[in-house]
């Protein structure tokens, strides 16, 4: 569950924690009480996300409203399935 405020000071923490999801893990990425995330966040999710694509890693993401989806969607890649 990410913080209120996501900023760089998070940074190690996220890292570290999203470095000990193995492939094939499931994970949900809990956005729903974060307000503000920090470009460094943004960057190591994005990233994570790529890597989770890759690696059979099933990641959910969570929002408290769909105006929330909408922002934080807007900063992320999300790797579309090709449903094969």
């Amino acid at each position: 569950r990410f913080h209120h405020q996501a900023s760089f000071l998070n940074k190690s923490i996220l890292k570290s924690k999203l470095s000990v999801i193995k492939e094939g893990d499931s994970v949900m990425l809990d956005f729903s009480n974060c307000s503000f995330m920090d470009p460094d966040i943004v960057d190591i999710i994005n990233d994570f996300l790529i890597h989770a694509s890759c690696s059979n890693i099933s990641v959910s993401l969570n929002y408290s409203s769909e105006s929330q989806e909408t922002q934080i969607k807007s900063q992320l890649i999300i790797p579309q399935t090709d449903g094969r």
